[in-house]
């Protein structure tokens, strides 16, 4: 099916990008075509990663960057992993309503993606969607993560530069986002810096950043920003830039690219060692012996689920 897409979508049609990322979406055997496809045509665009609390206004910031970046750039990818909704299982599309400006923009792209239970804030068909970006030839694609906390760290195997947001209100929770958020940024925004105590924000969070020993030498910048007004948008296309320059200096893009693609490889056998052992017959069928032995008290759920993977492997050595 996806074959009388690809012609139309390497030439350009938008109709056809996004018939081919709902075939993504869709995942399987022909999913994955598209992506093997793709693949050789993947590598051009800068990806950029958004994440950062809930509310802090990650959105919004992306719709002003977007329209900043297309007025250098031809095309501009936004993957945005929304909620699941607990009705559908689909993306509930808050996004699409705060990116009104970019949505007006035929050189942006804007695909919503449910997060599909992802502890990490970013799935991996949010990945697999930005590779169609890319083979679709954005230059510049942002990844917006849903703001789940410190398992976001993850978001950085997936992007060249990664931004944090954060809000003044954010207050003491500065010291508890030290072991997660605030190991990972590159750029660290302060959004509604216009509200109370928004420069002491921003300075403190200077202060703190100043005792981290330089990832690879790059010490991280704090722009403060407004950005439903646009306010800082433009400073913070230049600390992107110089985190992109940077990173062009010292070999940053190349190494990025490895450890991203070795990062997808995990993930998917990950993904597809989990199916095949779910859908495994003979663990079914352990489950259903071991689950009254749990239940009882006479096995803990541990011990159960040793015996499990135990089946598993006796299960293929037989076979």
């Amino acid at each position: 099916m996806h074959e009388q897409y690809m012609e139309r979508f390497f030439s350009g049609d938008p109709l056809a990008a996004s018939r081919l990322m709902s075939i993504v979406e869709r995942g399987a055997e022909e999913g994955e075509a598209v992506l093997d496809a793709i693949f050789p045509k993947v590598g051009r665009a800068y990806r950029i990663g958004v994440t950062g609390l809930t509310g802090a206004g990650k959105s919004s910031l992306i719709n002003k960057l977007s329209c900043s970046y297309r007025r250098e750039v031809e095309r501009v990818g936004v993957v945005a992993v929304d909620p699941t909704s607990p009705f559908s299982g689909g993306a509930l599309l808050g996004d699409r309503i705060r990116m009104s400006d970019a949505r007006g923009d035929a050189g942006i792209f804007i695909r919503s993606v449910a997060s599909r239970g992802s502890e990490t804030g970013l799935s991996a068909c949010a990945n697999e969607l930005a590779d169609v970006l890319d083979a679709f030839g954005s230059d510049v694609i942002f990844l917006e993560t849903i703001g789940v906390g410190q398992l976001e760290y993850k978001v950085r195997f997936s992007v060249h530069t990664t931004l944090v947001v954060l809000v003044p209100e954010a207050g003491d929770d500065i010291q508890s986002l030290k072991s997660g958020l605030m190991e990972i940024g590159d750029v660290f925004i302060v959004n509604k810096a216009d509200r109370a105590h928004g420069d002491r924000y921003a300075d403190d969070l200077r202060s703190m950043l100043e005792l981290r020993r330089p990832a690879q030498g790059w010490r991280p910048l704090v722009v403060p920003t407004v950005a439903v007004k646009g306010g800082g948008i433009p400073e913070l296309v230049d600390a992107i830039g110089r985190h992109k320059s940077f990173l062009e200096r010292n070999g940053g893009i190349e190494q990025k690219r490895i450890e991203a693609l070795r990062n997808r490889i995990a993930m998917v056998a990950e993904e597809k060692l989990k199916d095949l052992f779910w859908n495994d017959r003979r663990i079914a069928q352990a489950l259903d012996a071991l689950f009254p032995e749990v239940l009882n008290g006479a096995k803990s759920p541990y011990q159960a689920a040793r015996e499990l993977v135990a089946a598993l492997s006796i299960g293929k050595q037989g076979g």
